[in-house]
């Protein structure tokens, strides 16, 4: 089974952008420069799709120096890490918790907590999932739920603890998840019982 995948920025319209980037951190932006802002980053996220890391960059930065919205601090953290800049990128995973709303602070967390796991930071990630779930489920939208305890889980297997692993499988099943979700559980439960039992 793969591992979870990291959580995507929101599709979002651009009108919605542009109404982050609008009330920007408390400064009062016309919409002309929020509009600017939001173009910017969408350029950056095709430049980071083509594989160009350092242009998507630059373009990131540019769209924060128009307007603070959490996403294009999101989206420059997985371009630094693209390019081995480790410190910054985890330094915009953390502007992005400042700046963004309760409501996707969860799916910020989930990011950092595989971030933190990519680079060997066991404790702040085993953090950073377990707050994702906490804050996914203060929220009547909980469609990142599977993915937030599938991550947890699968990083307990990965770190040597099934029996943590398998009580995530376990809290996730007794959801009733649609049929994919399901499997996917099943199997990694199935992973974790068989790893608890060597």
């Amino acid at each position: 089974m793969s591992k979870p995948r990291r959580m995507p920025l929101p599709r979002t319209r651009a009108l919605t952008l542009v109404a982050l980037a609008s009330c920007a951190g408390g400064r009062n932006i016309s919409p002309e420069v929020a509009r600017e802002a939001v173009r910017v980053y969408e350029e950056g996220r095709r430049a980071a799709a083509d594989g160009d890391h350092a242009r998507a960059v630059s373009l990131f930065t540019r769209a924060l120096d128009l307007a603070i919205f959490p996403q294009p601090y999101e989206a420059r953290a997985a371009s630094r890490e693209a390019l081995g800049e480790f410190d910054r990128a985890l330094g915009d995973l953390g502007r992005a918790l400042e700046e963004t709303s309760d409501v996707d602070r969860a799916r910020v967390h989930f990011n950092r907590a595989r971030f933190l796991q990519r680079r060997d930071r066991l404790d702040e990630a085993e953090g950073d999932f377990t707050l994702a779930i906490e804050r996914q489920e203060e929220w009547p939208d909980l469609r990142y739920l599977p993915d937030f305890y599938l991550g947890r889980a699968a990083f307990y297997l990965d770190t040597g603890r099934p029996f943590l692993c398998a009580a995530d499988c376990e809290a996730m099943l007794s959801r009733d998840p649609d049929p994919e979700t399901r499997a996917l559980f099943e199997d990694l439960l199935r992973r974790a019982r068989a790893r608890s039992n060597e």
